[in-house]
């Protein structure tokens, strides 16, 4: 029988980091492999990366805006023929030159390097 109490170690942030981490790579993983039997490895590579960078800009606040990458999911999810039109107009969004958006993409950067040393 349980004691209902929590161990110290299963709040460990540091731990909890790693298992989401983990389970998110195995999920991307399948995810690859379920998609490379349609197409190529360096599409599916490209793919997956616009994707993790779309939903990195977001949870960094970055141009075009917050919700952006999650607003076109809900949108596609009753028509999915229109996501490629839709993410095709983020990622062009994204991948206009913006000093602004180097700057913050440097600040975070060194944030992210600081908090893994």
């Amino acid at each position: 029988m349980s004691s209902g109490r929590t161990a110290p170690s299963d709040l460990d942030p540091a731990r909890i980091r790693t298992e989401v981490t983990r389970d998110i790579a195995e999920t991307l993983g399948r995810l690859a492999q379920a998609l490379e039997t349609r197409h190529s490895a360096d599409r599916v590579s490209s793919f997956l990366m616009r994707r993790l960078f779309c939903m990195f800009a977001q949870s960094a606040d970055l141009p075009p805006s917050r919700t952006a990458f999650t607003d076109i999911l809900a949108r596609c999810r009753g028509a999915p023929e229109k996501f490629v039109g839709l993410v095709g107009d983020l990622w062009r969004q994204l991948s206009i030159p913006d000093a602004r958006l180097h700057v913050r993409l440097v600040i975070i950067c060194l944030e992210s390097r600081t908090a893994l040393a």
